[in-house]
């Protein structure tokens, strides 16, 4: 009871991140996570490059593309898994898909069917369901999918072994489950990068002191949910452990 209590809260935390991340980030112009067609330059820098679409499509565009032409290359039902804002989603309907969306932040499939409400390209255009869900505990139709489709979720997902069998259970004969994740560092490099981090990680709470001292009264700068030091309670819970799942498949 307690570690289902201990997993509940982890689970509520994580709801409420990507929650305020997704708000605040579309403050800032209109993410390429959210839209990748009508996507902007945010106006604030937010995860590195990924605040400006045209440095994301040099570096990961080709990654997009083959994702998405290789997912609809036999037009049915597709599963987004994590599908976040929707980005995925959308470009796979555009191209005539059935699809879910699965996705863990109320918050974020608010956006994701504002987006899919504003969606200028309905030529041809098929459909998305989404759906609130916690991938570690999904339960998937078998043999109801033509593909399944993750970008950067499986490193969030602790119960990896099983999600991957669910994944393979849902898919048609011939399907696909076609993914683009990260599997971190090696475990003997993780003490390194900490040590690295160190002066940048107090260098930001200098700066952040700074702000907040010279704020207007009643106003707290240092509050900002995409904040240096702020990170998903679940990212990189799996890392090598998502390889090893799916070769056992």
């Amino acid at each position: 009871m307690e570690n289902e209590k201990g997993y509940s809260s982890q689970i509520a935390k994580e709801d409420n991140y990507w929650g305020e991340f997704e708000t605040d980030a579309n403050r800032y112009g209109v993410p390429w996570w959210c839209d990748i067609r009508r996507a902007t330059k945010l106006t604030k820098v937010i995860l590195g490059w990924m605040y400006d679409p045209k440095i994301e499509f040099i570096l990961r565009g080709k990654y997009k593309a083959y994702l998405i032409e290789s997912a609809s290359c036999v037009m049915g039902n597709a599963l987004d898994l994590g599908c976040g804002a929707g980005w995925l989603a959308l470009e796979l309907a555009r191209r005539g898909m059935q699809v879910d969306g699965f996705e863990i932040s109320a918050t974020r499939l608010s956006i994701a069917r504002e987006y899919l409400k504003n969606n200028i390209y309905k030529e041809g255009f098929g459909s998305i369901h989404y759906q609130i869900e916690d991938i570690n505990k999904i339960s998937l139709q078998k043999n109801k999918y033509v593909s399944v489709v993750s970008w950067d979720t499986l490193h969030h997902i602790s119960e990896i072994e099983r999600v991957v069998g669910e994944i393979h259970e849902s898919l048609r004969p011939q399907g696909y489950f076609i993914l683009y994740d990260h599997i971190g560092l090696p475990k003997k490099n993780e003490i390194l990068v900490r040590i690295v981090r160190i002066p940048c990680t107090i260098l930001s709470r200098i700066r952040r002191m700074f702000k907040a001292a010279l704020a207007p009264a009643g106003v707290n700068p240092a509050c900002d949910s995409l904040g240096e030091d702020s990170q998903s309670p679940f990212e990189d819970v799996t890392q090598e452990e998502m390889v090893d799942a799916i070769k056992k498949l």
